[in-house]
């Protein structure tokens, strides 16, 4: 079965794979660890009890199930300027409307009730721009990639390490349409081609300054690494977004504390306690590193991906992120309990692997 989607802006999952792989990394201590945010208590878990396929042609076919059942369950709840958003019954209401207004927000600044770049809406709709609310993390792994794909899909569900998506996931969607837009449109002008060529220089400038999405010990050379990765140029607008509009910090602050209170309750039922400190070391250092800016020293340090966001009229709206509690689902903690546990069985493998070379 599919494990729970991450929010899309690469540097947030970069934080939470770091946690989730290296859990049994961490040493024993003897304080619990206290969290910075609200967040809702949590349940005992039970352990979940699935039937594993017996091959893998079962598994496929369990997924594929899985994700046709989720593609006809869906249907539109909302329209924002042409843009569906979509959601089934277990959809929460609160969190579609969530999602709905924060769109729309992203797309009307101004609050005049008109898109304020009627051309990006447009090519959004033409080219089948959507959101997805789901009811939890985990049915947002049975979104066909094909028919949903990340650069289309904004997919949100107001649990867990994805209750912010809302926020990040919309900004995320229009970000990769803009830039589309800006990419046609460069067949034939060059002025969209110079935009293009500025905003890479933009991100070069980040990424001298070490504010690389990739892994903090990734030692791929950045040409290397964007040909690999893909083009991820718009999760650095989202980021920037994110940063001058004041609300990258309580965004850090939420997801590394619901990321505290899983590893908590995970060493809890295994009868370990962890200290603040242990899980710091496992958090990337350029995700540190944002969550140290301002507005103005952003701006001090990376002028030219600033001047390019102001150029193009693109930020992010302010909303009030803690209003809305955080509620760490059972699905997030068996999820992290799964990978915890797994991480311990590779690492017990490459430990034995390694000791058997050496002989």
């Amino acid at each position: 079965m599919p494990k729970n989607h991450l929010p899309k802006l690469s540097l947030v999952t970069a934080a939470v794979l770091a946690v989730t792989v290296q859990l049994s990394e961490a040493d024993d201590a003897s304080s619990q660890i206290s969290t910075a945010v609200s967040i809702a208590p949590v349940e005992s878990v039970a352990p979940v009890e699935q039937a594993e396929p017996s091959n893998f042609q079962d598994y496929i076919k369990e997924s594929r199930k899985a994700e046709e059942e989720m593609k006809k369950s869906l249907e539109v709840k909302d329209t924002i300027f042409g843009i569906p958003v979509l959601g089934n019954d277990k959809s929460e209401p609160e969190v579609i409307k969530r999602s709905a207004e924060t769109l729309k927000r992203i797309l009307d600044l101004n609050n005049d009730g008109e898109a304020d770049n009627p051309e990006l809406v447009q090519y959004m709709a033409n080219h089948n721009f959507r959101v997805v609310v789901a009811g939890s993390p985990h049915d947002l792994g049975n979104l066909d990639p094909d028919d949903f794909t990340d650069s289309t899909t904004a997919e949100i569900s107001g649990k867990g390490l994805n209750t912010d998506s809302y926020l990040m996931e919309n900004l995320g969607i229009v970000s990769d349409a803009y830039l589309a837009l800006l990419k046609e449109k460069a067949k034939d002008s060059l002025e969209a081609k110079e935009e293009l060529a500025s905003l890479e220089k933009a991100i070069a400038q980040l990424k001298d300054n070490g504010l690389n999405m990739g892994d903090d010990d990734d030692q791929t050379s950045t040409s290397q690494a964007d040909e690999e990765e893909g083009d991820d140029s718009a999760d650095y607008i989202v980021m920037g977004e994110l940063i001058l509009s004041g609300q990258f910090p309580t965004i850090y602050d939420r997801l590394t504390g619901v990321i505290r209170l899983a590893v908590q309750h995970s060493n809890e039922a295994k009868g370990k306690d962890i200290q603040d400190k242990d899980i710091e070391y496992l958090i990337p250092n350029s995700l540190k590193k944002l969550r140290a800016y301002t507005p103005e020293s952003f701006q001090n340090d990376n002028p030219l991906l600033c001047e390019w966001l102001s150029r193009h009229s693109l930020s992010a709206p302010v909303v009030d992120l803690e209003k809305v509690e955080i509620v760490l689902d059972k699905e997030t903690i068996s999820d992290l309990n799964d990978d915890s546990d797994d991480d311990e069985k590779d690492s017990s493998k490459e430990s034995d692997t390694q000791t058997t070379t050496n002989v």
